[in-house]
């Protein structure tokens, strides 16, 4: 979202022009039916001064629909906006669970891999110390055998 001057979102500074238009456009239409009586006032039989005014109504009513649509639109972009980022964080979201998984599901199988290989050298140094007991009982028989 761009920043104006002001500081305010752009969103929010549309929005401010549309309206800021918008009520702009319903006062002159409350002055054009003083004008149009004060006209009616000063020249009474003249049909030019209400066609006048009263085109100049309907087009303060052509101004007010298109800011209103304006403002819809306006509400309808930044609905959609909203959407977008909702379903972009959702995702981000997701796919920090899906990191936060796979690093949790590498540390575990890590863990276990390096559990067994230290089981498998603490078992292999055993039996090598195992067999050195057993030779060393073997050389102490024979040993005892020759000095007998």
């Amino acid at each position: 979202m761009l920043l104006t001057e002001t500081g305010k979102s752009t969103p929010r500074f549309l929005l401010g022009l549309v309206s800021l238009v918008f009520f702009s456009f319903l006062r002159p239409g409350s002055r054009s039916n003083n004008n149009n009586a004060s006209s009616s006032s000063s020249s009474s039989g003249s049909s030019s001064s209400s066609s006048s005014s009263s085109s100049s109504s309907s087009s303060s009513y052509v101004v007010v629909v298109a800011a209103v649509v304006v403002v819809v639109v306006v509400v309808v972009v930044i609905a959609v906006a909203l959407v977008v980022v909702i379903v972009t964080i959702v995702a981000a979201a997701a796919a920090a669970v899906v990191v936060v998984v796979v690093v949790v599901v590498v540390f575990v199988v890590v863990v276990v891999v390096v559990v067994i290989v230290v089981d498998v050298v603490v078992a292999l140094l055993s039996i090598s110390s195992n067999e050195l007991d057993i030779s060393r009982m073997v050389l102490e028989e024979k040993e005892v055998e020759v000095t007998i």
